[in-house]
């Protein structure tokens, strides 16, 4: 990913986040604001850290100025778990929050 976001103006992220709320909650920050407390064990390559790759991609000269993330609180995050009802009831609001910030100059 780290080189798919070079050239982009605005970033928007939506990610599935524990963010302590209750499943389907959401909210919106940009990765200064946050730091990383994941933990990776360094045995599965399928282990990433969204905002360490975009500090990569920071130092790398290759970062969008504007990136936003949209951090869903999910239901379970066991690896092939699929969409929680929570989760599709609120499909609306996640959208609308999307447009709202792309429209955001």
């Amino acid at each position: 990913m780290v080189h798919h976001i070079k050239n982009i103006e605005k970033l928007i992220i939506i990610e599935a986040a524990d963010i302590g709320k209750d499943p389907g909650e959401f909210t919106v920050f940009r990765p200064e604001e946050v730091e990383s407390i994941k933990d990776l064990s360094g045995t599965n390559i399928h282990e990433w850290d969204l905002l360490k790759m975009l500090e990569l991609s920071k130092m790398l000269g290759e970062c969008p100025e504007d990136i936003q993330i949209v951090a869903i609180q999910p239901g379970s995050m066991k690896i092939g778990d699929v969409l929680s009802l929570d989760l599709m009831k609120r499909e609306d609001d996640y959208v609308q929050k999307v447009i709202e910030l792309v429209n955001d100059p």
